[in-house]
């Protein structure tokens, strides 16, 4: 397994790893082609894109950024799946340790993500030492 920069001819299966994972419980996200395309463009443009490959397939992806606060700057990792053929086998710690290791070598002290915490990732969050926090995710439908 290699874990690597996404190209631009990798979001073609990155979205498919995006869109059967979470089309999953605690999920159940519904994502229409043409939007999820768009979603992942615009990741692609603004935010770092890496996959974890096996030969030339990517079997997993990590979408993360820098972000500015009042303290300075944090990281935010925005998204992490790994196709269910290949969970269970250190793709996603891999995946994290490389946004962490890329925020590291950017002077970064401290990274931050969100998870429903009815997802298998959250025990691994957990397990990598990551808080949970006492933020609430608010909505609100507009009519």
């Amino acid at each position: 397994m290699k874990i690597r920069k996404a190209k631009e001819q990798d979001l073609k299966e990155v979205m498919n790893i995006f869109k059967k994972e979470y089309a999953k419980p605690p999920y159940n996200e519904k994502w229409e082609n043409k939007l999820l395309s768009k979603k992942i463009k615009d990741y692609f443009r603004g935010s770092c894109i890496a996959v974890s490959i096996i030969g030339n397939k990517v079997i997993g992806f990590i979408i993360f950024k820098k972000v500015l606060w009042a303290g300075g700057y944090s990281g935010f990792i925005e998204e992490v799946a790994v196709d269910s053929k290949h969970q269970k086998k250190g793709v996603g710690k891999a995946l994290i340790k490389h946004a962490e290791d890329f925020f590291k070598k950017n002077k970064i002290k401290e990274v931050s993500l969100m998870s429903n915490a009815k997802s298998k990732a959250f025990k691994i969050y957990k397990r990598l030492k990551y808080k949970k926090e006492e933020f609430y995710l608010m909505t609100r439908k507009l009519k």
